[in-house]
């Protein structure tokens, strides 16, 4: 009777954990209810007035401004004024939609995301590394989980710029 019942949790375990691991797809571009695309409208309607915003001259399209609007522990980035690009969470109070918060350790990163697609190291600070994570269906989009320390200090939730 024990290995009766024991199977079925061990099937129940092991599927959970592949199921974190799965290939991202569009529900792990949204966080704060926000998906990218979403419009001004929708953000302020979510999240209320920003803190602050920043806009700063696109580096891409000379003649286009990327506008940050900061509320707390959390970025919207907007590449063009009508639609969210990405999101920044900068503190612990902000979670992506699999749960990965910053300063989790990055065993969980690999728990919840397994294997980066691509690590980057940075070479003027010490055991700090970039770990993409990019979607399958949609290339320009990804998951970059800065890790220092061995733990998360920020993730980048969105659209990629080349």
């Amino acid at each position: 009777m024990r290995t009766l019942l024991f199977v079925p949790v061990l099937m129940l375990l092991v599927s959970s954990v592949a199921m974190c691991q799965a290939p991202l797809d569009e529900r792990d571009f949204v966080v704060e209810g926000l998906s990218l695309g979403s419009d001004s409208s929708r953000v302020i309607a979510r999240l209320g007035r920003p803190d602050s915003v920043r806009t700063e001259p696109d580096p891409i399209e000379t003649d286009a401004s990327i506008h940050d609007w900061h509320y707390l522990g959390l970025v919207v980035v907007f590449y063009s004024p009508e639609a969210v690009s990405a999101f920044v969470l900068l503190t612990p109070g902000r979670s992506t939609r699999r749960g990965l918060r910053v300063g989790d350790p990055a065993a969980d990163v690999r728990r919840l995301y397994g294997s980066p697609t691509r690590i980057d190291r940075v070479p003027d600070v010490p055991v700090s590394e970039h770990w993409n994570y990019e979607a399958s269906s949609e290339s320009l989009h990804e998951i970059e989980v800065r890790i220092q320390g061995g733990r998360v200090v920020q993730i980048f939730v969105g659209t990629v710029r080349d």
